[in-house]
């Protein structure tokens, strides 16, 4: 049987994932670790899941 294209290796983490697990090896509380993942989601969330890149005023090349 022929593969889909569909292959098994993993991808990186998305951001939550990868705060959760930097404040984890931190030893942070959990609560501490929702509020982070909280205000990142919101933040996330606010400006359209648009990239960092893409907010700001743009960069003049002289």
């Amino acid at each position: 049987m022929q593969s889909m294209g569909i292959t098994a290796t993993p991808a990186t983490p998305k951001l939550l994932d990868q705060v959760r697990g930097n404040i984890c090896l931190k030893h942070y509380s959990i609560r501490t670790e929702q509020a982070y993942a909280d205000w990142i989601r919101r933040f996330v969330l606010y400006f359209d899941k648009r990239h960092p890149h893409d907010l700001g005023a743009a960069a003049e090349v002289k």
